[in-house]
Formats: C-alpha cells, sequence, structure tokens
C-alpha cells in the first residue's frame, strides 16, 4: 500500500454456514439493516442484479450535515469465501473494503462463520482526519454492525458488546 493510507479491521461471528453470510452480506438491499441509522447509504439507482466483479453501484448517503455521492466498484468476487469493491468517486482519496468469509468450529450444534472486514482508506484531509474522525466513525459502525449481526444470527453465548453498543428497541 501507498504512504497514507490506513487499515481497519473488524470481525464477528454470526451462525450461518459461509455462504448464506455471504449471501446476506452481499446484498445491497441489506446494508442499511447492519449500518446506523446516523450513515445510511442509498443505491441511487438499483444495483445490478445479479452482483459480480466489475459491477458498479451508485450510492446517496449523508454524513453528519453533508449530503454525499459514492460510487463503488466490485473489485473481487469469490463466493462464498470474499468479496471486495473499491471507490470509483467519493469522499476518500482512497478506499477499499473486503468481506471475508470463514467457517468456525461452533461453541454449541450448529454453523459459523468469521465475518471480517477489512478496510483501507485514505482519508481527505490527511492523517489528522483518519485519526479523529475516519477511524472512530468506522468503530462505531463495525461494533454496530457487529451487534446486530449477533442479535440476527446467533452464534453460541451472546457476548456484551464492547463500547455500549445498544441494539434498537
Amino acid at each position: 500500500m501507498s504512504a497514507g493510507i490506513r487499515r481497519a479491521a473488524f470481525s464477528v461471528e454470526v451462525g450461518l454456514d459461509p455462504s448464506e453470510a455471504f449471501e446476506f452480506f452481499s446484498k445491497v438491499q441489506n446494508l442499511n439493516r447492519v449500518t446506523p441509522d446516523w450513515f445510511q447509504l442509498d443505491p441511487a439507482v438499483p444495483p445490478p442484479s445479479p452482483l459480480a466483479a466489475g459491477a458498479v453501484i451508485d450510492y446517496r448517503f449523508r454524513w453528519r450535515l453533508l449530503r454525499l455521492r459514492w460510487r463503488t466498484r466490485i473489485t473481487a468476487w469469490r463466493p462464498p469465501d470474499l468479496f471486495t469493491y473499491e471507490q470509483e468517486r467519493g469522499p476518500y482519496r482512497f478506499f477499499k473494503h473486503e468481506h471475508r468469509f470463514e467457517p468456525v468450529v461452533p461453541r454449541v450444534r450448529g454453523r459459523g462463520t468469521l465475518v471480517t472486514d477489512i478496510v483501507h482508506y485514505r482519508a481527505p484531509g490527511g492523517p489528522s482526519v483518519a485519526r479523529w474522525i475516519v477511524a472512530p466513525e468506522l468503530s462505531r459502525i463495525f461494533a454496530y454492525r457487529a451487534e446486530i449481526a449477533r442479535a440476527l444470527f446467533p452464534f453460541g453465548p451472546v457476548q456484551e458488546p464492547a463500547g455500549g453498543v445498544r441494539l434498537p428497541a
């Protein structure tokens, strides 16, 4: 990676097998189910179906008081193991998000997948914006995503979330 690109990784275990987890997390219409209300992404036009490498998805979203547009392209599509998208146009200088799905041995009878999100990004405004704004917000988004994913697809004993993230009532 080039200078200035930061990496963040987040994981959650869910009670799905890898193909089911891939199916759920790769559907654009499920994105907002696992994203906080303060950061909703809405496709500007219906996404291509089925998704595959090369597919382009245009989003509109709001972040704080700003309304923004974001164009992403799927650069890797390997069901049920991973998919990756990269920003083509949007708020970041660089943004790449890889979704990995690995089977795990369940703690109880059933099935399980470790869902890992790896984000590489270069923030507008440089390292200070990356450290003090983007990194904490990514952590909040993925803590929320993990909590919702655990609630939707329980896997073994439920653990209290780090950081006090609460499910919506």
